[in-house]
């Protein structure tokens, strides 16, 4: 990274630190192979994944099976919303923050639209990463509510 400037996350991509360049430079010049095939680069590609898996899963707190690495921030959580809001229709609410990525509300909005699901905005303290528990519990109503809240940044 140049000295002197501070990347942080942005649409359309991220500034990465040179190590995460080699670290992506290593797998494609010697591992780089489609899962779970019977050949060398294919169990190269297994290890690397296993082993990024379970060093997530030690910074996290958290067992290696829980971890999920995909295409994009944004493409995951559409395919989290359409997993949890099959079961909820009309009358039930999905909560989001105003201090949330786009790609944490665009999906549930789509899934919303899609269901007939309430979509409401938790109004947050001005320092992003702020909501808590008691500002969640003061927007839940009678009606069944998914709780959508990022924990990191995208990228």
């Amino acid at each position: 990274m140049r000295s002197g400037r501070i990347y942080l996350d942005n649409p359309g991509g991220t500034q990465v630190h040179a190590s995460v360049i080699e670290a992506v430079s290593d797998y494609y010049l010697h591992s780089n192979a489609n899962l779970g095939g019977p050949f060398e680069t294919s169990q190269a590609s297994d290890a690397v994944l296993s082993g990024a898996r379970a060093d997530l899963a030690a910074m996290l707190g958290c067992d290696a099976g829980e971890v999920v690495f995909g295409a994009n921030m944004t493409t995951l959580t559409f395919h989290a919303s359409r997993a949890l809001t099959r079961d909820l229709g009309a009358g039930d609410e999905i909560l989001v923050t105003r201090v949330d990525h786009d790609g944490n509300v665009a999906p549930w909005l789509l899934a919303a639209r899609d269901r007939g699901i309430t979509v409401r905005q938790v109004a947050t303290p001005v320092s992003p990463g702020c909501a808590s528990a008691s500002t969640a519990d003061q927007s839940v109503t009678s009606n069944g509510l998914t709780g959508s809240f990022m924990a990191a940044p995208a990228g």
